[in-house]
């Protein structure tokens, strides 16, 4: 199933499309293949470079106590959205053993 959460992910992404190489993912699971994450990362790009958005992916090693409250911790000490010039940022966190994904938006 954590699998499928990331193939979700990659083809949601991927619509948008590509260019750019910022490093933007933390996959603390190892669920990404190099070639997924290179991928992640070119859509992250376009992202920033065309629509002024700093997104955020964290794939995690083990499922919180609270995922609302460490989405908005890292949120916060990352300081997604900082990268641009509106403060638009959009974190992505993925709790492959809850099943569960949570997206923090600012």
């Amino acid at each position: 199933m954590s699998r499928r959460i990331v193939f979700i992910l990659i083809f949601v992404l991927s619509l948008l499309g590509c260019r750019q190489k910022p490093d933007f993912v933390e996959d603390r699971q190892g669920l990404l293949s190099p070639a997924e994450r290179d991928r992640l990362v070119r859509v992250h790009g376009t992202l920033l470079g065309e629509l002024d958005i700093h997104l955020k992916l964290v794939v995690l090693d083990a499922s919180p106590d609270d995922l609302d409250a460490l989405a908005a911790e890292i949120f916060a000490e990352q300081g997604v959205g900082r990268k641009t010039g509106a403060a638009r940022g959009v974190l992505i966190l993925v709790d492959p053993a809850g099943r569960q994904v949570r997206m923090e938006v600012g």
